[in-house]
């Protein structure tokens, strides 16, 4: 998914508590992700106790800049290829929009 040789990212896993089944392997998949090397750090966040989706959410990330960008996935959705390059490219496209507040990977569609 890299683009550019230059190209990094920063990944958070964050796991939350759960006393699932498959809890315990997903805990050692989060620590033992690897990026490929120079592209990148990965952090692994094991919560101490059940938080729920929406804090999982809204508690994920903080923007430290007007530059820096995240995109949130969650563990049922599997990303193409071209995952970074289109939202590289989405991103340049609409930075300057004040009418823009965030772009998604998924297809919109209203629940009535």
């Amino acid at each position: 998914f890299y683009e550019y040789e230059g190209d990094t990212i920063e990944l958070e896993i964050h796991v939350d508590k759960s006393h699932g089944l498959l809890y315990e392997e997903c805990v050692k998949i989060a620590h033992n992700f690897t990026l490929p090397p120079g592209r990148g750090t990965v952090t692994a966040k094991i919560a101490k106790e059940n938080h729920g989706l929406r804090a999982a959410w809204f508690d994920c990330w903080s923007p430290q800049s007007d530059t820096e960008h995240a995109i949130i996935v969650e563990d049922d959705l599997e990303l193409a290829p071209t995952w970074f390059s289109w939202l590289r490219k989405a991103w340049l496209s609409y930075r300057h929009r004040e009418d823009v507040a965030g772009i998604t990977l998924s297809r919109q569609f209203l629940m009535f």
